[in-house]
């Protein structure tokens, strides 16, 4: 039996994907491995020929990477099983962890002064949940 997590895409307050890890759903793999993804990566409301790989260009976007590079790190889209795209805001699925990715400010009038957020919730544990950017994240764990 795996370590169970829920990732939730949310845009303000609209959850628009929802991502159900079967296993290795603990911060120590799955959060680091959401966070090494976003770290050092900014918001943009349209993008130039300067824009590469470092900028999203809106939510869509950002929730549309991140899910493909979480599957393929996994094996790519060829590998079965193990991550399953879920009815947006779906819960109470087993997780032990529930993952929130969010941005916080108005990437359309100020894509500039938006970060990138990762809420970490422990479903069945006492431990606090906490909200951080990915980069602050890997301070809070030791990791790089």
């Amino acid at each position: 039996m795996g370590t169970r997590a829920l990732t939730h895409f949310v845009d303000g307050d609209t959850t628009i994907a929802t991502l159900y890890r079967q296993y290795d759903g603990y911060p120590e793999a799955h959060g680091v491995e959401l966070c090494k993804y976003l770290a050092g990566k900014r918001m943009v409301n349209g993008f130039g020929s300067d824009d590469g790989a470092d900028a999203f260009n809106g939510f869509g976007d950002l929730a549309l990477r991140t899910l493909t590079a979480i599957k393929d790190e996994a094996g790519g889209c060829d590998a079965i099983g193990g991550y399953y795209l879920q009815t947006p805001g779906a819960d109470d699925l087993g997780e032990e962890y529930s993952y929130t990715v969010s941005v916080d400010g108005d990437y359309y009038a100020d894509p500039s002064s938006c970060r990138i957020m990762v809420t970490i919730e422990p479903v069945y544990s006492s431990a606090e949940t906490a909200t951080h950017t990915p980069e602050e994240w890997f301070v809070e764990w030791g990791t790089t």
